[in-house]
């Protein structure tokens, strides 16, 4: 993964959002979502947190992690990528997703 703007893993792990832009002509932003490390010890983005890291995705080791001016932290991953399709149907399904697991 690449650091910028003085951003590393730790602050990854430690934010309580992040977002995860898919680069392309237009970035898709999925925003609110959390930076865990699963089993193997690999980081994943829980796109809906809400449902306790029930839908991750495994970050791609060339995504590239930034910070705003503001402090927002977030994570630019490649269109191509499929760690970004899984991202974005998950992004898109969760208000579906959170209805069924109640």
């Amino acid at each position: 993964m690449q650091y910028y703007n003085d951003t590393s893993e730790q602050m990854l792990l430690d934010a309580e959002a992040v977002t995860i832009g898919i680069k392309g002509d237009d970035v898709e932003m999925c925003r609110n979502c959390k930076i865990l490390r699963n089993d193997a010890g690999n980081l994943v983005v829980d796109v809906i947190p809400r449902l306790n890291a029930k839908h991750v995705a495994e970050l791609p080791a060339d995504a590239m992690v930034s910070q705003a001016a503001d402090g927002e932290l977030a994570v630019f991953i490649d269109p191509t990528d499929p760690a970004s399709q899984l991202i974005r149907q998950l992004w898109r399904d969760q208000e579906r997703l959170i209805r069924e697991s109640n």
